[in-house]
């Protein structure tokens, strides 16, 4: 009887430890649609990059809900644009990214920036913007 009882502890506590890692999701992001625009063309987390920038400046009040993108001088992405192109930019070709909130590049750029701009220097490019 007591053989039992230890017999099955014994399997318990095999049974309760894990030997295998669990798989990790923190490089996993879910994205909505709208930010499917936003992603770069890296392969791995760094895709999300743009998109977990956007995001942390959402949550501090300065860009709204869909920003403007333009990438060396090309407005990529705004609000109402019909044909959305993809930045087919990675991370590491970035050389400067400049915010501007809503208020300040209306005057500029009009409604297509109402919700705020992002404005995306690479390497190899001379053009700014404001």
């Amino acid at each position: 009887m007591k053989r039992k009882y230890v017999l099955i502890l014994t399997m318990l506590l095999f049974l309760s430890c894990k030997t295998t890692k669990p798989i990790s999701k923190e490089n996993v992001v879910e994205i909505t649609d709208i930010e499917k625009h936003y992603l770069l063309s890296d392969s791995d987390s760094e895709k999300y990059y743009l998109i977990k920038l956007i995001r942390k400046l959402q949550s501090e009040k300065k860009l709204g809900e869909i920003p403007m993108i333009i990438v060396d001088g090309d407005p990529k992405y705004y609000f109402y644009k019909e044909e959305i192109k993809p930045l087919n930019i990675e991370k590491s070709k970035i050389r400067k990214i400049k915010i501007l909130e809503a208020e300040k590049c209306v005057q500029t750029f009009g409604a297509a920036c109402k919700y705020g701009l992002i404005t995306i220097s690479t390497y190899g490019t001379q053009e700014e913007l404001p």
